[in-house]
């Protein structure tokens, strides 16, 4: 299996037509400052797992473990305690993003499932490999294509987004978290997780009844 990885702050490891889980948010949904903090004390966390005498497979349980603890922290901040925006609540806006996730299906990868939040959004799916017939995939698209893929599903939608609202400006963070899928159980609970996030959130009492959710049959 070949790995695709790029660095922006952290390092990120993508491998092809592996299940590949993404959250990404609105802009400013959780402070500048409160995010770099976060990030930083992952980043410190990591270093010194990576540092440590032992084995490679026990650091990289260690890291997943300090990964989801990084992710369930940010998870709980965009439900409780952000007061940003909820620009993806309004109908128009939801909906546009939900096509547009959609729509990459089987054009970029085999969207699994998907989820579009108040100010927040994730995604779960198998990106083509580069040489896939399906894609034409050239210049920075071949060296980083899911990086790819998220700037073509944030640079539409923000586009039409703002539009909407009358407004100008960042729409989306940059940055989004990502995490590998590497085993059945973990893809149930994600799978689980992210259909069920509209629910845990209070806005529906039945996932099917969120109208920007997809499961693939």
């Amino acid at each position: 299996m070949d790995n695709i990885a790029f660095r922006r702050d952290l390092p990120h490891i993508h491998p092809v037509e592996t299940p590949l889980f993404i959250t990404f948010r609105l802009h400013n949904s959780i402070p500048g400052i409160v995010h770099w903090k976060w990030k930083e004390e992952l980043k410190s966390k990591i270093d010194y797992i990576e540092n440590m005498p032992v084995p490679h497979f026990q650091k990289q349980e260690m890291i997943n473990l300090e990964q989801k603890l990084h992710f369930k922290k940010m998870d709980n901040y965009l439900h409780v305690e952000s007061d940003s925006e909820k620009y993806l609540a309004i109908p128009e806006i939801g909906q546009l993003v939900h096509d547009k996730i959609v729509g990459f299906h089987e054009e970029r990868y085999n969207l699994i499932c998907s989820s579009v939040m108040p100010n927040h959004g994730h995604i779960l799916f198998e990106h083509y490999q580069l040489d896939n017939p399906k894609t034409n995939l050239k210049g920075k698209d071949k060296d980083y294509p899911v990086s790819q893929t998220m700037r073509l599903i944030k640079g539409a939608t923000a586009r039409e987004a703002n539009s909407i609202l009358g407004r100008t400006g960042n729409f989306w963070q940059k940055e989004s978290f990502d995490h590998y899928i590497r085993n059945d159980k973990e893809m149930d609970n994600v799978i689980n997780y992210i259909i069920q996030n509209p629910v845990k959130a209070g806005l529906v009492d039945d996932w099917t009844k969120w109208p920007w959710t997809y499961l693939a049959g």
